[in-house]
């Protein structure tokens, strides 16, 4: 495999000379792994025993879901060969980590190559140019996923999986090229500060590395979604300063979840004789929107209804190291429910979910994990304020995005049980980080999810935010399904009498369901699919009716491993509404049903396959039991063996059928 590297490097140069632009690939073959601590790691001594390992890779896949308490977390080292065959002359050469959990110290040929990376949730790049020589080059890396008191989460209800659990890129370029090694990689930011109908004016910021002497300029050229060129500017760049342009699109394609249009902009930096020295290409979806705390969130004019799930991004038996294509997959079935929102909870994800929504048209909100309690010191506040901008500056130009989620259930650890100098440190990172998501970023809102009452925050003073998120489980952890819809509009209520102008989202709600447990009866946590789906019918009922609940999220699409969880399946959160191997439970057909926009009808319970059941008549092989019928019509028609059990109207998208089952 060596010398396929070898080849493909040579062609790299050749490839760069002719055309001086940029060149990415992934780099996740050949690495060898060894997990715990080393005392000389670039010795020469063979006393260490290295496994080969693919990325994306955790070492937490099995650990996690043993039975011993905990799960490893501390030292696992990562190493590559490569073969150089000359020293990138007139070129520079970076690696960029889409994520390594979660304090990462990169080498090359034993150097270390910048400082520690902190945070195991965000994209990061080091410029490795001066490192490399002719001929053979071993890249190191050493990533740490043990508890630190300088870095969020603290503590969480997921497990903080060690690893180079996401892709890594060889990015070369030109001595003259878009900044790589920036906070969070991204070097160029798309704005579109005034979208209509008939115009759209978009504004451009290019971050470019050069030299001092020379004329260089920024080259934007917009393009449709069949490639077709609209607009073409110039700007003449400055060394040291960032390059602005500006140009406006005339009766644009609007972007929405409906049509989710996307034009490309192709950034480059070119001379005088249009010489290219680097490119770099980006999304762009002209929309406009806004949330309304009374009416709801409006998208070009439209009034929309938010309605979607949360997503954690690990998969059973793989941890987090989870490949673009389960990434996407999840994606299509989620659009396949019907839903139009998406939290990404609670950290960054992979970059394929965001790609995936825009292309989809589906809305998502993207957060750090500030989860249950602040990073208690001074290093600790800056280091959440470094993850939330990484985050912000890498993500920037994706049109789904409409908030930048600074923390979740961060009362968790109630500050007043942790004194009154980690209250006040609290309560400046909820300010600091408001602040920082302004000044980021003034085209999307702030947010902040809480699950205490609403005057508890309003208390301590933390209700920061332009929009405010709660997770509430009623009908699961307390109260009755017949509670939900009082019980949602008295928060409604209470959280706008503090904050009229403040949009409520119900970021979190839902309940387990273990898909082995099935029942005639079900009741409150009994982690049977029967009650998970009454839960959700319940749950729609109420939030489609309350219009201040501007949108919702259900806890969870997907069943996530979670090391200390003791439910019904251990070692598993059973919320999700299809399981950890991504089997669709009843409530995703619930969804698909209310969410459609085509025609849609499905047997709910087809997942229950085995049954048992008491005979109708002493001796005899007939059991009548319910089958609930889901679907977006107005009537439905039952057969069992070509027989019709006559047709139902539907009540909010469901209809129960009382079916002889027979023997067999």
């Amino acid at each position: 495999m060596k010398v396929v590297v070898t080849l493909i490097l040579v062609s790299f140069v050749c490839l760069l000379s002719a055309q001086n632009i940029r060149h990415i690939e992934t780099i996740n073959e050949d690495w060898s792994f060894f997990k715990g601590e080393i005392e000389n790691p670039f010795s020469n001594e063979k006393t260490t025993i290295w496994e080969s390992v693919t990325l994306p890779h955790s070492w937490n896949t099995l650990d996690i879901l043993d039975d011993e308490d905990g799960y490893y977390r501390g030292d696992g080292w990562y190493k590559k060969t490569m073969d150089i065959p000359k020293v990138f002359e007139n070129q520079q050469v970076f690696i960029v980590f889409e994520a390594a959990n979660q304090v990462t110290s990169v080498f090359v040929n034993g150097e270390p190559v910048g400082e520690d990376h902190i945070g195991g949730y965000t994209t990061f790049a080091r410029d490795v140019t001066v490192f490399l020589k002719e001929g053979k080059n071993e890249i190191s890396v050493k990533v740490n996923n043990a508890h630190h008191d300088e870095i969020i989460p603290q503590s969480a209800d997921f497990s903080f999986y060690g690893g180079i659990y996401r892709d890594i890129h060889l990015v070369i370029t030109k001595p003259i090229h878009f900044e790589v090694a920036n906070l969070g990689t991204n070097a160029v930011f798309i704005t579109t500060p005034e979208v209509s109908r008939l115009a759209a004016k978009v504004a451009v910021r290019a971050k470019l590395v050069r030299p001092k002497k020379g004329t260089y300029y920024v080259k934007q050229s917009l393009f449709d979604d069949k490639r077709n060129l609209v607009k073409t500017v110039q700007s003449k760049s400055k060394y040291g300063k960032e390059v602005v342009s500006s140009f406006t699109v005339e009766n644009p394609y609007l972007w929405s979840p409906e049509n989710p249009y996307l034009y490309t902009l192709i950034t480059e930096i070119v001379d005088a004789k249009d010489k290219v020295y680097d490119r770099v290409e980006n999304p762009v979806g002209f929309r406009w929107f806004h949330f309304d705390a009374n009416k709801g969130f409006f998208i070009n004019g439209k009034q929309t209804k938010l309605i979607g799930t949360n997503r954690h991004q690990d998969f059973y038996k793989k941890a987090n190291a989870v490949s673009d294509e389960v990434h996407r997959n999840d994606m299509k079935l989620l659009k396949e429910m019907g839903i139009n929102f998406l939290r990404i909870a609670h950290y960054p994800q992979d970059p394929t979910i965001l790609e995936m929504c825009n292309k989809m048209g589906i809305i998502a909100t993207v957060e750090i994990p500030f989860v249950d309690k602040a990073a208690a010191n001074e290093k600790g506040k800056q280091n959440t304020v470094n993850m939330l901008k990484e985050a912000i500056r890498f993500n920037y130009n994706h049109p789904a995005i409409v908030a930048w989620n600074l923390g979740n259930e961060t009362t968790m650890k109630a500050p007043s049980d942790l004194g009154e100098a980690y209250t006040k440190h609290f309560i400046e990172t909820h300010k600091i980080l408001a602040e920082t998501i302004k000044k980021e970023d003034k085209t999307r809102y702030s947010y902040t999810v809480f699950f205490r009452e609403p005057a508890y925050q309003d208390k301590l003073g933390i209700r920061f935010t332009e929009i405010v998120g709660y997770n509430k489980y009623y009908g699961w952890y307390k109260e009755e399904l017949k509670d939900i819809d009082k019980n949602l509009r008295d928060l409604v209520k209470r959280t706008l009498a503090l904050d009229p102008d403040k949009p409520f989202i119900l970021s979190e709600y839902g309940g387990g369901a273990d898909p082995r447990l099935r029942t005639y009866n079900p009741t409150r946590f009994d982690f049977s699919v029967e009650y998970q789906f009454l839960l959700h019918k319940a749950y729609m009922k109420a939030i489609l009716e309350i219009p201040e609940i501007v949108g919702a999220n259900v806890w969870n699409y997907a069943d996530f491993q979670v090391e200390h969880r003791k439910d019904a399946v251990p070692h598993i959160n059973n919320k999700g509404l299809v399981s950890v191997d991504r089997k669709k439970k009843d409530a995703y057909y619930l969804y698909q049903a209310l969410l459609s926009t085509t025609p849609f009808v499905a047997i709910a319970s087809k997942g229950w396959l085995k049954r048992a059941g008491i005979a109708d008549i002493e001796g005899g092989s007939i059991a009548t039991q319910p089958i609930t019928i889901v679907g977006n019509g107005e009537e439905v028609e039952l057969l069992i063996n070509g027989t019709s059990l006559g047709k139902k109207t539907f009540d909010f998208s469901t209809a129960v059928f009382n079916v002889p089952l027979q023997q067999g």
